[in-house]
């Protein structure tokens, strides 16, 4: 089945048109977020009750072993079919699938570098093998009977859409595309672009506007990234409230960019003997993540840098306009 978009799926639910089961194809976090929390909505209500522990579950088979997921994957399937005593329909969240189908693969529990080591057909885990096929039948037996008052989403970061499962999910769920904008199959800057149109609606949606350029450049600072550009507008959103305008000067004042900018900032304020303002800097430098080691080397080789530039202006009187 096709994939939809995640404006098509809200479309869809405003409509009252509620799958019996939906697959999340891809890792966008925020978008997985907007799409989970619309999916609780519509099934159990409003958005405080959506919150509640009842009437929702979720299970992360990706983080189990592959004997642990297939008891787990039936306990969830058993509740898919029991009615829930607290609300009159129930959601599922079952993720993890992009790590179950990578082990289906190879018979293996070992991974490398976040992929699982294909074994040679004598080699594979017999255990594995047989959770492996338990986890098909299961899945099988139910999307051919889902139950009539439960929604059961799977998610997956990415499939091999050769396998039998990822087969199976695609045939019978609604296919739901939750991947970032800048890794479709278009042009770098035909999805920056595509990714600053959502981030204008975005900003629309929350009442606020904000200068093209000012767009331009946060999408570009975030590369693309819908999660970190949203998270941003609504940092600008709360400064600027209701009604106000972001332009380049709240992008500014607000909105970090590149490390190599902090670090610049970092240098004039030693420079200019600002220790208070030196310290912040450098506090929000290791606070976002940077190595201390990283953040000297940038120091040493920017003072380099104004060292020789000053040498260069002694030696070259000349040169100077």
């Amino acid at each position: 089945m096709p994939a939809i978009t995640p404006d098509r799926l809200m479309t869809d639910l405003k409509k009252g048109k509620v799958a019996p089961a939906y697959l999340l194809l891809g890792d966008d976090q925020y978008l997985l977020d907007v799409v989970r929390q619309a999916i609780r909505q519509e099934i159990l209500g409003s958005p405080a009750v959506a919150e509640q522990p009842f009437g929702w579950k979720a299970f992360d088979l990706g983080g189990m072993g592959m004997e642990e997921a297939a008891g787990a994957l039936e306990e969830a399937l058993v509740q898919a079919r029991t009615p829930s005593l607290l609300a009159p329909r129930q959601l599922l969240f079952l993720s993890g699938f992009a790590r179950v189908i990578k082990r289906m693969r190879s018979g293996s529990e070992e991974e490398e570098d976040g992929e699982a080591k294909d074994e040679a057909p004598g080699n594979r885990n017999p255990e594995i093998v047989s959770a492996s096929g338990r986890i098909v039948t299961l899945l099988e037996e139910y999307l051919a009977r889902p139950s009539d008052f439960t929604v059961v989403v799977f998610e997956a970061a990415e499939m091999d859409k050769r396998k039998r499962l990822a087969k199976l999910l695609e045939k019978r769920c609604v296919v739901v595309g939750v991947e970032s904008p800048v890794r479709g199959g278009r042009s770098f800057d035909e999805e920056l672009r595509a990714a600053a149109g959502r981030a204008k609606k975005f900003a629309h949606e929350r009442g606020i506007e904000i200068a093209p350029e000012a767009l331009t450049h946060l999408v570009n600072m975030k590369d693309g990234d819908l999660g970190m550009v949203f998270q941003e507008l609504e940092k600008l959103a709360v400064y600027v409230g209701p009604g106000g305008k972001i332009g380049p000067g709240e992008l500014h004042l607000l909105v970090r960019g590149e490390t190599e900018e902090i670090v610049w900032e970092l240098v004039d304020a030693l420079g200019s003997g600002d220790r208070r303002r030196s310290m912040v800097i450098l506090d929000n430098l290791i606070r976002n993540g940077e190595p201390p080691p990283a953040i000297v080397g940038a120091l040493a080789y920017r003072v380099r840098a104004m060292i020789e530039a000053k040498e260069g202006s002694q030696r070259w009187p000349a040169l100077q306009a």
